[in-house]
């Protein structure tokens, strides 16, 4: 069993790494909306599917406007899924159907294992504090945790940090919190896969 996330291929390279959270990264919830157009969620449905293999019901965490939601519902109809999300404006522009609910990563309104699942797509980014994002998913899920973040060499990361690089910014480097978050799945007791 690996333990030294800064090894693994999806985390590294680790000498790029900030020495802390950068963020939260602002989102601009009408640009990603008009972004959303442009998406092809099916490969990250494809391997969320997969990882919610025999799952009942699901939440999702940061959903924004349904986006992968939708996809998920449509390709696994008997599994029930809710969606929080901060942003009253998100909310408003989910597909129907879903149901919503108003809530934060770092402070989910959900009791302790209230779900089978909880699942968490490019979010932690977005996060005050993606530890305690963390950890809420892991108190809330029964089973698994699924967390969708960018691989080194993902290309809407590096156009965050070519703008970052303009602003003076720090680099994004969604290998930390994919490190971050396999050490404190792991310590709750989820097998990391």
């Amino acid at each position: 069993m690996l333990t030294d996330w800064a090894a693994h291929p999806l985390c590294a390279p680790a000498a790029t790494w900030p020495a802390a959270f950068w963020g939260p990264e602002r989102l601009d919830p009408a640009a990603f909306r008009a972004l959303t157009g442009w998406l092809d969620p099916a490969a990250e449905t494809a391997a969320i599917v997969a990882a919610l293999a025999g799952a009942t019901d699901v939440v999702d965490v940061g959903g924004g406007t349904g986006l992968l939601t939708a996809a998920l519902a449509a390709a696994h109809p008997a599994l029930a899924v809710t969606v929080i999300e901060p942003d009253p404006d998100q909310r408003a522009h989910l597909p129907p159907g879903l149901t919503a609910r108003a809530g934060r990563a770092e402070a989910l309104p959900l009791a302790d294992r209230a779900c089978d699942a909880a699942i968490a797509t490019w979010v932690l980014q977005y996060t005050d504090d993606p530890a305690r994002a963390i950890d809420e998913l892991a108190r809330v899920a029964r089973r698994r945790v699924v967390i969708v973040q960018a691989a080194p060499g993902n290309d809407l990361v590096e156009v965050y940090n070519r703008e970052a690089a303009a602003l003076g910014l720090a680099p994004a480097h969604h290998g930390w919190l994919l490190a971050l978050a396999a050490r404190r799945l792991a310590a709750a007791g989820f097998a990391i896969a």
